[in-house]
């Protein structure tokens, strides 16, 4: 029936309410324009300003001819009105009070979708500009704001679509000398605005000048311009020592000091940040499938003291996770073994996150869009796992220009180049590696250390637009070796290498992703002596293909079905010994000997369908997820029911979550294997519950507090008992008699990267979070035994 309902999906007819994709802006015509372009999605426009209310200039700071531009996100109801006015660039408290009293007073036609208002946000930069040296007791009127709108194709009225921000056309400088200054020869300042780490020039950007005292006190600002197209600028000043700040959308601001005596030019860079300035968000209600969800944002992962820039690292410092002993690199989550979680990249398994002790993650931090960490009673997109989902996704390679970089550090040593993909008007491509010489490091300590683990890993990804779509390629692979100095010899040896290719498409209102994927794993753990052997060797192809159908703003359902199949070869060999003989060698005892040859094939399908329904302040999320596998050994099928649902006690602001679930996966493939294992094996199995508090204490500042409890039940424990097996008295060896039981609270306060910081910092943008955990996790064998 499940399957029938989710066919019966993708035959609907199909008309989306999505933005259009982020494309290059008309050129701007010098003045800002008041109101949003009209959309160019079938169904969608977005909010047009109707009434304008200036902001009331600071008199204090008109008299110092300081200048600011505000960032604000509007929040607009499905009337048009300003509900909600968000600082999310802060210019000081005074600057701030002024744009949110306007705003407020502002009035929209609110966006539409198929014809029906919905709310919506619309980010707007209102800028403080004083066009003339006018008197203390005539205050200039401010420019009027723009609405940061989504950009217009080509083809579009060439109106502008960028902030309200001045024009990037190479206007004048415009100087404000203190009253009574002497006249002076003025000396050229030639720069130019790169983007950090790229050879991208920066448009609209804006560049002001501030005195300086001797003490590094700003006294006032002596000259402002706006850069040109190409990032080009040319200031006229004093000889005299300057601060200069330069702002431009997309990026954070920067301060830097500079003593100006002779004419000359200067480069700039500026890093991109993790916001689009040009995007309106028109949104109907967002639906939050798990109960808890924390998503790692990578400009504050890379910042993070003990990850080494490595933003997977950042996962070790969630709530709910603990590391493993050793440094291995494995996640324990909610009180899970290791292998009871599972991670993803785009949505596909893979068999490991970090290299050999968890020195770094196996994938190029750079080439990262997004992490998402749901530690329990996660969506019934995802199966087969008792613990935790751990899912990466990649961003789309810069498709403007070529560049690149060459990366060492005291780990490992490597380069990334991204650009268009060559002889085509469209689409982008990235290719990373990296190798360790941790090896080169320790070899001169050889005798003392003896050991060193030698890593590499490689990625490479495509990014084109195809019929209406967007296709994604990857391939990408890990190696992980430890090396013996003494004897120069690699006794294990782990790698994996895969190839994925995703597909995601827009028609009418319904969503659609497809992919697939191949690969293989390996693994090889042998000694010198030839008396240990063990590995094996996984081949898998996997798919998925799944569509989300939005009937209403309130109502929507989702589903997919996927699938997998592998083929694992697995191997045991232990040699004992007895003694030796009258030369030396080893006596092999042929009685203690021990040998396991695994041979599996595994065919795995799953179907699932997920229902969001909001009921004013209430959102109600069903699903329902199918599992079925196939091996020599087992041949089973899972149903598992899942609800989660959020109730907003005060909206905006406090929110309750929680979450009901019924978790399932197979027993591992040796516990099936009859000389160590039970054939008769069956499912693992969890229920999940989870009650939580979020409360958005002030604006990019949340905490989140989660009371949780996993009941296990079924799990594989090992058994000393008998059993008829075909006819034949033979030990048990194992049995689904284990259960367990985890509870606990995680707490999360963050504060998001955000230039909205405690004024004594005097930072330009700060974050940071505090995480704690106090979780028990139990285990017995069978009912009855001690915990």
């Amino acid at each position: 029936m499940l399957v029938l309902m989710m066919l019966s999906i993708m035959g609907w007819p199909m008309a989306v309410w999505s933005a259009p994709p982020n494309k290059q802006a008309a050129k701007p015509t010098g003045k800002p324009a008041p109101n949003a372009a009209p959309s160019t999605d079938k169904g969608v426009t977005y909010p047009k300003l109707l009434t304008f209310v200036s902001a009331a200039y600071p008199p204090e700071l008109l008299r110092k001819g300081v200048e600011a531009v505000v960032g604000l996100h509007l929040h607009l109801d499905d009337r048009g009105v300003v509900s909600k006015v968000e600082v999310v660039k802060s210019a000081g408290a005074r600057f701030d009070a002024a744009a949110k009293a306007a705003a407020l007073k502002w009035r929209f036609a609110p966006a539409t979708v198929n014809g029906k208002p919905v709310p919506s946000k619309v980010p707007v930069n209102y800028p403080f500009r004083i066009k003339k040296a006018a008197p203390a007791a005539k205050p200039a009127a401010p420019t009027r704001p723009v609405p940061l709108k989504k950009t217009v194709p080509p083809a579009a009225p060439a109106t502008s679509t960028r902030p309200a921000t001045p024009s990037s056309h190479a206007a004048p400088a415009v100087s404000h000398v203190p009253p009574g200054a002497p006249a002076v020869t003025r000396v050229t300042l030639e720069g130019t605005l790169w983007r950090k780490g790229t050879v991208t020039r920066v448009e609209d950007g804006r560049v002001q000048a501030f005195v300086l005292s001797a003490k590094n006190k700003v006294q006032g600002l002596a000259a402002q311009i706006e850069a040109d197209a190409r990032g080009a600028f040319t200031l006229r000043l004093p000889p005299g020592r300057y601060l200069l700040v330069i702002t431009a959308p997309g990026h954070y601001p920067l301060r830097t000091r500079r003593t100006i005596s002779a004419a000359g030019g200067a480069v700039f860079f500026l890093e991109k940040s993790d916001e689009d300035p040009y995007q309106t968000t028109v949104r109907a209600q967002r639906s939050h499938e798990d109960p808890v969800r924390y998503t790692v944002a990578l400009p504050e992962v890379l910042a993070i003291p003990g990850t080494q820039g490595d933003a997977l690292k950042a996962i070790q410092n969630m709530p709910g996770v603990a590391r493993s002993s050793f440094g291995l690199g494995l996640l324990v989550i909610r009180g899970a073994a290791p292998e009871d979680s599972k991670v993803f990249f785009e949505g596909h398994e893979i068999p490991q996150l970090y290299h050999f002790m968890g020195i770094t993650s196996v994938f190029n931090s750079d080439l990262l869009k997004s992490i998402e960490f749901v530690p329990g009673n996660f969506s019934a997109r995802y199966g087969q796992a008792l613990g935790g989902i751990v899912n990466v996704t990649a961003r789309q390679p810069n498709p403007k220009t070529l560049h690149g970089y060459v990366d060492a550090d005291i780990w490992d040593a490597g380069g990334l180049i991204e650009g268009p993909i060559p002889f085509t008007d469209k689409g982008s491509f990235a290719v990373s590696m990296r190798r360790s010489w941790l090896d080169a490091v320790i070899r001169p300590y050889k005798d003392q250390i003896g050991v060193a683990p030698v890593y590499y890993d490689w990625q490479a990804m495509a990014h084109y637009p195809l019929l209406g779509g967007t296709l994604r390629a990857f391939v990408f692979g890990s190696d992980d070796r430890l090396l013996f100095f003494e004897d120069n010899t690699e006794p294990y040896i782990t790698s994996f290498r895969r190839g994925m290719v995703l597909y995601r498409l827009r028609t009418g209102k319904t969503v659609w992703n497809a992919s697939v994927s191949l690969g293989d794993a390996d693994l090889r753990l042998k000694n010198s002596d030839k008396t240990l052997d063990l590995g094996y060797v996984i081949r898998t192809v996997g798919w998925k293909l799944d569509a989300t159908h939005r009937f209403t703003p309130t109502l929507s359902l989702a589903g997919g079905i996927e699938g997998g199949y592998g083929e694992a070869d697995v191997w045991i060999r232990v040699v004992s010994t007895i003694g030796k003989d009258e030369l030396g060698n080893d006596i092999r005892n042929p009685l203690g000997n021990f040998r396991l040859d695994l041979d599996e094939k595994i065919l795995a399908q799953a179907a699932w369908l997920e229902l969001t329904w909001k009921l004013g302040g209430l959102e109600l999320i069903p699903g329902l997820r199918l599992d079925a596998w196939n091996a020599k050994v087992s041949d089973e099928v899972t149903v598992n029911p899942r609800f989660t649902a959020n109730y907003a006690l005060i909206p905006k602001v406090l929110r309750l979550t929680g979450g009901l679930g019924l978790y399932t996966q197979p027993p591992d493939l040796f516990m099936t294997h009859p000389d160590i294992g039970n054939p008769g094996l069956r499912h693992e199995s969890a229920i999940h519950a989870s009650l939580g508090l979020v409360w958005d204490l002030a604006p990019a500042t949340s905490a989140k507090f989660v009371g949780f409890y996993k009941h296990l039940y079924g799990l594989v424990a090992p058994s000393d008992r008998t059993i008829l097996r075909d006819g034949e008295e033979v030990y048990e060896n194992a049995s689904n008699r284990g259960v367990g039981r985890v509870y606990g609270l995680e707490v999360l306060i963050k504060k998001g990267n955000t230039s909205l910081c405690p004024d004594f910092l005097g930072f330009t943008k700060c974050f940071g979070w505090l995480g704690y955990t106090l979780m028990k996790s139990e285990r017995r064998d069978e009912e009855g035994t001690r915990w």
